[in-house]
């Protein structure tokens, strides 16, 4: 299915207009639809585990993040996340500095890297 050259909505190769914004699909712009660029997806050192595959707390298992590889599959325009630093993990306290650990960062899931 073809897109929208000015929207991006799916459009069929036989219609005339775009059913979302109403543009012309008439002419030129008919033969430059084309389907959306998907950003390529590159290997990234997992935040988490620090790219060794194995789980912080212990090290017998394999990291839940990455399934034990060590990276993710990372879209390439991700940029490192804002939060947590491209560490994959926040310091939470706890209750009255009783219990003070790593937990996984809530906006990249302990990948270390998240869109903006």
């Amino acid at each position: 299915m073809a897109c929208c050259p000015k929207c991006g909505g799916k459009v069929k190769k036989s219609d005339q207009f775009c059913s979302k914004c109403g543009a012309s699909l008439s002419g030129e712009s008919a033969y430059q639809r084309q389907e959306p660029q998907r950003p390529q997806k590159v290997q990234r050192d997992c935040g988490w585990c620090g790219a060794t595959g194995k789980e912080r707390v212990f090290l017998r298992e394999a990291c839940s993040v990455c399934n034990g590889r060590g990276y993710n599959l990372i879209p390439e325009d991700w940029p490192q996340c804002t939060e947590c630093g491209g560490r994959g993990r926040i310091f939470s306290r706890g209750f009255h500095f009783i219990i003070a650990r790593d937990v996984k960062c809530p906006k990249c899931k302990g990948k270390g890297w998240a869109p903006d």
